[in-house]
């Protein structure tokens, strides 16, 4: 199963690798000055569950996970670092990244700026299980391919 929490996880740990120089933060934004006076420049990441469909008598839903990551500087900050820096976040985010043993594809990247804030968004779209309690299955103990 693929949580939300565990979506924002694996974002925050692929962000943090790849943006060195930046603090990432999930949580509110208003909470961030306190912590300890060096938050900036950052990136902050927001996932907003777009849907979540069930098919009549599947044991599966299909979600579709909108994530949308801002960046934004103390001062204000200039076109061309903005510009920097979404490129930069398009060839982290790349056509997927792992959540867990799960691999999320991401299709499309879009940017935007606005009031001296970088936001970049995509959506995921992943099959999820649904878990069924008292389920259990026998697991291969060895699977043998001949090619």
């Amino acid at each position: 199963m693929v949580a939300l929490n565990g979506i924002k996880r694996a974002l925050t740990r692929l962000l943090s690798e790849a943006f060195p120089e930046a603090s990432v933060f999930t949580e509110d934004i208003e909470q961030i000055r306190a912590a300890d006076g060096k938050a900036f420049p950052l990136l902050h990441v927001q996932l907003n569950l777009q849907g979540s469909e069930l098919a009549m008598g599947a044991d599966t839903r299909d979600k579709t996970v909108l994530v949308d990551i801002t960046y934004m500087e103390e001062s204000k900050s200039s076109n061309q670092t903005l510009y920097d820096v979404q490129e930069r976040l398009e060839l982290t985010i790349g056509g997927g990244f792992f959540c867990g043993d799960r691999y999320l594809h991401v299709e499309s990247i879009s940017g935007n700026i606005a009031d001296d804030l970088l936001h970049v968004t995509f959506p995921v779209a992943y099959n999820d299980g649904i878990p069924r309690a008292g389920e259990t299955f026998d697991l291969f103990e060895e699977l043998e391919i001949r090619i």
